[in-house]
């Protein structure tokens, strides 16, 4: 994992921040982090990924033909580093400095902490709302998160982190 970890941070120090990512439907609300990880894909070593696992606290309906992910529900922030090589670094900056209201450079620093067994995000919340977009290439529609900082204080993230913990949604 380490030389993953290496690229990730290589990768977060010099991306051009844009906004995105995916597997999240359209709407706009409030997210708690579950983890936080780096990793490579099981079937192919050279496949590097930032997956942050978050769980819907809050959800306005956006699109009237597609209702957002209900409080409750978890969703994965999935950024795959050999696939899309000119977006997950900048997609990855951007999620991670709004959820620590930190500067890029410090995130990237950061890095091995925040994806580490501590896990030092767990319970923290960050804001989103989405946007649509429609690949050039495939023409495929993607629902693109726009990410939010919102203030907390550290005895609110390990509250929520402990509820986490005992397993009950966070409200």
């Amino acid at each position: 994992m380490s030389a993953q970890l290496d690229r990730i941070q290589a990768s977060l120090a010099t991306a051009k921040m844009s906004g995105g990512g995916d597997f999240i439907k359209p709407g706009t609300g409030v997210m708690a982090v579950k983890s936080i990880e780096v990793g490579t894909n099981r079937s192919n070593e050279r496949n590097g990924f930032f997956k942050a696992v978050l769980q819907i606290v809050s959800s306005t309906q956006t699109d009237p033909d597609v209702k957002p992910d209900p409080p409750g529900a978890t969703v994965d922030f999935l950024q795959l580093y050999d696939q899309f090589p000119d977006t997950a670094g900048a997609r990855t900056a951007e999620f991670l400095t709004a959820l620590t209201g930190d500067s890029q450079e410090a995130c990237t620093a950061a890095l091995p902490t925040l994806v580490g067994p501590d896990q030092p995000m767990r319970g923290a919340l960050i804001a989103y709302r989405t946007r649509t977009q429609i690949t050039k290439k495939t023409q495929r529609k993607l629902t693109l998160p726009m990410w939010e900082t919102v203030k907390q204080t550290t005895q609110e993230i390990a509250a929520r982190k402990a509820a986490l913990d005992a397993g009950t949604s966070v409200k």
